[in-house]
């Protein structure tokens, strides 16, 4: 639990509040450094929304409570449909935890509960061997009950395609995420994170995969490396690394998941000494439908 002087630093709290939907929800890339884009599974849609073109009857659950090095009531969830019709569905919910109200003074007039949530919708098909797709996207916030914080709109587009090249094959995406309105809170105009990226993916008959993910955003930049070893549809292993050097945000990750009959479960986990990021426990369950 934190101590805030209400206005204050709810509004500090918001000024970084649009940051949140940068937190990649897919547990399965989590463990390859964050990287997705052009990594083909449809667990990957948060990165590229051109990934509903796989067309596969998908639901997932993932749970994360986050940051536990720096806070202990910190989580987020994500719920994510998807339709072989081309169509997907994806809940994003950040739950900042317990808050104590204070005035001025510092004295405590209470708790409250502050979050952030993002809704999308998203649609795709193909053009020329391009797999494209859109997403729709809502975001808000939850802060203060006595002030109202608007709604903000936004969308992104991705674009993927694949080579062979004998036995193996490569993959390129451009995503374009987060363009959209501004959220406002008392005198205080959010933008939100617009990003332009681009991933790369090698993987070799084999079952081992490469794949490096970079994003431009307006201050700075985030750069993601990860491999996987997948044996016969049925288990995978996964590391990798992340960084955003502006922010001195760096991490190693590592993952694994199994799958039986239309069943998977997959984890991630973040570490490095040094990070508020160390110890990061990541988990998700999903199924075919």
């Amino acid at each position: 639990m934190r101590y805030l002087i209400t206005l204050l630093l709810s509004t500090s709290l918001f000024a970084q509040a649009n940051q949140v939907f940068t937190i990649n929800p897919s547990v399965y890339s989590s463990g390859m450094g964050n990287t997705g884009m052009a990594h083909g599974n449809i667990q990957n849609l948060y990165h590229n929304p051109a990934l509903i073109t796989l067309d596969k009857d998908y639901a997932e659950l993932t749970n994360v409570t986050w940051l536990p090095d720096l806070t202990n009531d910190m989580s987020y969830q994500n719920i994510m449909y998807t339709s072989s019709k081309g169509f997907g569905v994806e809940l994003f919910y950040f739950n900042y935890g317990s808050q104590v109200e204070a005035d001025a003074s510092g004295i405590v007039l209470g708790t409250f509960d502050s979050s952030s949530y993002r809704l999308g919708v998203t649609y795709g098909g193909y053009f020329k061997e391009w797999q494209l797709g859109g997403r729709f996207n809502i975001y808000s916030h939850d802060f203060l009950d006595s002030v109202d914080i608007g709604n903000s709109y936004g969308f992104d587009l991705g674009s993927y395609k694949e080579w062979m090249l004998g036995d193996n094959y490569i993959a390129l995406a451009l995503v374009l995420k987060d363009l959209g309105t501004k959220n406002s809170f008392i005198d205080t105009e959010l933008e939100l994170p617009t990003s332009l990226g681009v991933g790369f993916k090698y993987t070799t008959a084999n079952g081992f995969t490469a794949a490096v993910d970079t994003k431009l955003y307006q201050e700075h930049y985030s750069l993601g490396f990860g491999t996987e070893y997948a044996y016969q549809d049925l288990f995978d292993i996964r590391i990798g690394y992340y960084t955003e050097p502006e922010y001195e945000v760096d991490y190693f990750t590592v993952g694994a998941g199994v799958e039986a009959k239309g069943l998977g479960l997959d984890i991630g986990f973040l570490f490095n000494p040094d990070s508020f990021h160390n110890k990061t426990f990541m988990l998700s369950l999903g199924f075919e439908i």
